[in-house]
């Protein structure tokens, strides 16, 4: 959780990382974190973010994974 981030969701479609690929194309706002943790993260440490993303989801925020704004 940032309050500020110079590069956005939108200026990447598909990530190929050395654990495999994520493609972020079409989207939500919150739907890339988890695509990225799925297929792109060390396995390692995949749970731990799995968490983090679940307990930050839980504190809600300014968009919903639906895009509909609070």
């Amino acid at each position: 959780m940032v309050s500020h981030v110079d590069h956005t969701e939108h200026n990447v479609d598909v990530l190929m990382m050395e654990q495999g690929v994520a493609d972020l194309r079409g989207l939500a706002p919150r739907e890339p974190a988890k695509v990225i943790i799925d297929n792109c993260v060390h396995p390692e440490y995949k749970e731990e973010l799995s968490n983090y993303f679940n307990r930050s989801n839980l504190r809600g925020g300014r968009t919903t994974s639906s895009g509909r704004s609070f």
